[in-house]
């Protein structure tokens, strides 16, 4: 949706640039390869022991692990039969998920979530940089408006 969303905003000429970042992708082999390390459980998503860890290192005392599933989530596959000939619909997460967890969230912890925020933080401090340093964005919107300025104009 952020690339659409991104790309829907030269409708209008405007005088900046929207950047979005997939954090993950910034990351290099160390940092997925740290990441990975952290985890008991393979399966990641919602709710899942990284999410989890993330929450608790970003809100201290706001998680309840208790309540957290004491089992791993699989997903049900309850439309394989359609995603084997490329068939989605809106309710892909409720038939892989009807208990809206992924993974296992019992084997979260704060520290494993700050050792990823800080990964995270340092990805984006990159990311940041590589934006203030473009200078091929501002040149092909100043080449797309003008192009788009001519064929109305023809």
């Amino acid at each position: 949706m952020l690339d659409y969303f991104a790309m829907s905003r030269l409708d209008e000429p405007t005088d900046y640039i929207l950047y979005h970042t997939n954090i993950g992708e910034g990351l290099t082999d160390e940092e997925r390869a740290r990441i990975k390390s952290l985890w008991e459980t393979d399966i990641l998503g919602h709710a899942c022991e990284m999410e989890t860890s993330l929450f608790m290192a970003c809100c201290p005392g706001k998680v309840k692990l208790e309540y957290a599933p004491q089992k791993t989530v699989e997903p049900l596959r309850r439309f394989k039969h359609l995603w084997e000939h490329g068939v989605h619909n809106a309710l892909w997460w409720y038939a892989d998920y009807p208990e809206n967890v992924v993974g296992n969230a019992s084997y979260a912890s704060e520290e494993k979530g700050k050792v990823v925020l800080d990964i995270y933080v340092a990805a984006l401090a990159r990311a940041i940089k590589a934006v203030k340093e473009d200078k091929e964005a501002p040149r092909l919107q100043a080449e797309f408006s003008q192009r788009v300025r001519n064929k109305r104009a023809e």
